[in-house]
């Protein structure tokens, strides 16, 4: 896939009657390229976590993300890498809503520690403190 395939939109729809949910085809099409320079933070936040949620996805699927950024965007490495570094570090100043998430947001804190000697020498950035 690259920046200007594109995706069909298909919107999800409650039955009342029926009971159940159902996918709806638009009929239309958004660029990925397009998506991306319309979409606030907020947004992001909402589209990263209902991909998470869909089909339970893992530390696999992280992986495949990360191979993929490599190919598509090689030179923007860095941007990802702290972007995702604040997404951690948010994260690590969170309270478990269950036990579920108790582990993951000690994995969050333990690399927030680990890693902020490196984010003090590279860009002036501060994990603990946030920029």
């Amino acid at each position: 896939m690259t920046r200007d395939d594109t995706v069909k939109l298909t919107a999800y729809k409650f039955d009342d009657e029926a009971g159940f949910g159902r996918y709806v085809d638009t009929g239309e099409t958004v660029s990925v390229h397009q998506l991306s320079h319309c979409l606030n933070h907020e947004q992001l936040a909402n589209l990263l976590g209902d991909w998470a949620n869909a089909g339970g996805k893992s530390f696999v699927d992280g992986q495949k993300v990360g191979r993929q950024l490599h190919w598509e965007h090689r030179h923007l490495q860095h941007c990802v890498v702290w972007i995702l570094l604040g997404i951690l570090r948010e994260m690590a100043q969170q309270t478990a809503w269950d036990a579920r998430n108790e582990y993951a947001l000690r994995v969050c804190r333990q690399l927030v520690r680990y890693l902020q000697d490196e984010a003090d020498v590279y860009m002036g950035h501060d994990l603990k403190e946030g920029d």
